[in-house]
């Protein structure tokens, strides 16, 4: 069988209890067998902080226990006789030594593990936490941090986190690190650009770290990302100022009218209704300005709207203390809110110029219904007159023909005779007209 050949990795494992327990040997050879009077015994020390490099906390214990036999064992080899006291002192101290180098490790120990168990749970949180010293040198990086920033550990520690990240900050960097020194904290917004160049709106928190005399060391910084929270704002920003202009221009306004509760106005009904944005919305307060002939009207509607929880559709006119009047177009839906109430929803708008339009076109349509009446009556006047005198001319005509005719010398009494048969025609079509009108 072909020996397996030892990696370094295991090399150097082995090599460190090899050590320890040739030193231990060699310590105990040379205190048993040497007549030396120093504290040789004290060297164990050395094999007890090899041991914690593979061992647990119980296995330095035990080793401990034994190199403390081993000197006890030098020493009644070599004074089981004659004991010296100054041999037995030598031992106490030696044995005392390794105690407390025993007792100081496992404790040096339990801290770094404490410590460690904190970094693990550091680094579970997706917030960035880095630590850097008082000249800005970055001397822990969590896993958050390499997540977000893209720069790893070994990359981050060492180095400046403000130029590493080229930091946006809110103000100048001198006042907040005056307000560090003077309060230990400082939150704040910051931005950030990753090592792939994306820029990140961070929030930040600082906490200082001092030693025992008051000064500080380190700082702490914790960062959260609100990238996408600040977007969302600055558009709900932006969307809310559309709407407002929307508004203004459409001259619509928006409220939540809560029977039980409290009401909500937009900057434009405030505006329709004039009042200052100062006055709490509310019924009452709209009320105030309904014209007298509406106020039942607009009691009605939302009595009704309560009770039944329908929505609602109305006009109503508004009166000013200056005797000026709007017209207002009101629409609500009911609609459930967080608190499980009813409350409706609804939009305002000024409808005064479309109304005072309206006014003026139906105006407009009397004064041309008025004018066509009379045209029209004119006409028919004029039309009357036409045929009527038609048969009249006529027959005056005829008589006068006929007057001629007899006052001849020998009037021709059948031409005289079909004259006033003509006569008697055109006097019957006259009286026929005239029966016509009066059907009419």
């Amino acid at each position: 069988m072909v020996a397996e050949t030892p990696t370094p990795t295991s090399a150097r494992s082995y090599a460190v209890p090899i050590i320890a327990v040739l030193a231990a040997a060699a310590i105990f050879v040379v205190d048993t067998a040497t007549p030396l009077t120093d504290g040789v015994a004290s060297l164990y020390v050395v094999v007890v902080l090899l041991s914690f490099s593979f061992l647990s906390t119980r296995g330095v214990v035990f080793v401990s226990l034994g190199c403390s036999v081993l000197a006890i064992t030098s020493y009644l080899l070599l004074h089981e006789v004659t004991p010296e006291w100054d041999a037995l002192v030598r031992l106490l101290i030696s044995v005392q030594a390794i105690g407390a180098v025993t007792f100081l490790a496992v404790r040096n120990r339990r801290a770094t593990a404490v410590a460690e168990d904190r970094a693990r749970l550091l680094d579970l949180t997706h917030d960035t936490i880095f630590t850097r010293d008082m000249k800005d040198r970055i001397t822990y990086w969590n896993s958050g941090a390499e997540s977000s920033y893209g720069w790893s550990k070994a990359e981050a520690l060492g180095a400046s986190s403000h130029q590493l990240m080229q930091t946006v900050f809110p103000q100048p960097l001198e006042a907040i690190n005056a307000e560090l020194l003077r309060t230990g904290r400082w939150e704040g917004e910051l931005i950030h650009t990753t090592r792939h160049g994306r820029r990140l709106v961070v929030a930040s928190r600082w906490s200082q770290q001092r030693d025992d005399s008051g000064n500080p060391i380190a700082i702490l910084e914790t960062n959260n990302d609100i990238t996408e929270r600040k977007h969302a704002e600055e558009a709900l920003t932006r969307s809310e100022a559309y709407l407002k202009e929307a508004q203004r221009l459409s001259h619509t306004g928006s409220f939540c009218w809560n029977p039980t509760g409290e009401d909500y106005w937009s900057e434009e009904v405030y505006h329709m209704f004039e009042y200052d944005q100062s006055v709490k919305a509310s019924a009452a307060v709209a009320f105030e300005r309904v014209h007298p002939d509406d106020v039942a009207l607009m009691q009605r509607t939302l009595e009704r709207s309560a009770a039944e929880l329908t929505g609602f559709d109305v006009r109503i006119k508004l009166l000013f203390p200056d005797d000026s009047v709007k017209y207002l177009h009101v629409v609500a839906r009911p609609v459930l809110n967080a608190a499980g109430s009813t409350e409706f929803v609804g939009a305002v708008t000024d409808v005064t110029a479309t109304k005072l339009a309206e006014d003026e076109l139906a105006k407009a349509q009397a004064e041309l219904l008025h004018v066509t009446r009379v045209t029209t009556l004119g006409e028919l006047t004029a039309s009357i007159a036409h045929e009527v005198n038609q048969p009249l001319a006529a027959i005056i005509t005829i008589g006068e023909v006929s007057l001629r005719l007899l006052g001849g010398e020998k009037p021709d009494l059948d031409e005289v005779r079909e004259a006033l048969k003509a006569m008697i025609g055109d006097g019957r079509r006259a009286g026929e007209i005239i029966q016509r009108l009066r059907a009419l």
